[in-house]
């Protein structure tokens, strides 16, 4: 396999969120972050805080983009990870979308992700006894 530059995939990823993930071979994390881009985009003027979320996710997929051409792998179940991601994604946005939650009760409850992945990061770390 042709190896390729971390530095252009992060510049890659900065210009468009999810093409340097394309450019390291990561199609599925590549498309994956050019369509939460285009939704944040979509998003922008009717959430306080999307522009938060725009500036956060476009650093993020840029370091993504960076690993990933670096070779750095976190983890050999990111299938499982994605699919989970995906379906947990898509059911918020059909909640949100037949009006059984609004988007101002989600915009305020939306830090419990990042709880719920704190609490995963520190699963990960004592499963594997503290290593990384």
């Amino acid at each position: 396999m042709e190896e390729k530059s971390p530095v252009v995939a992060a510049f890659l990823s900065l210009l468009f969120p999810g093409v340097g993930s394309l450019y390291a071979s990561r199609p599925y994390k590549g498309l994956s972050f050019m369509a939460i881009f285009l939704y944040i985009l979509h998003i922008l003027g009717r959430c306080t805080l999307s522009i938060l979320f725009l500036v956060a996710f476009w650093a993020f997929s840029a370091l993504e983009a960076y690993n990933d051409a670096s070779g750095q792998v976190y983890s050999t179940s990111g299938n499982l990870g994605w699919g989970i991601f995906w379906i947990l994604a898509g059911a918020l946005l059909q909640i949100w979308a037949l009006g059984v939650v609004r988007w101002s009760l989600l915009s305020k409850l939306w830090p419990v992700l990042l709880i719920l992945v704190g609490f995963y990061l520190i699963y990960l770390g004592l499963k594997s006894g503290g290593e990384g």
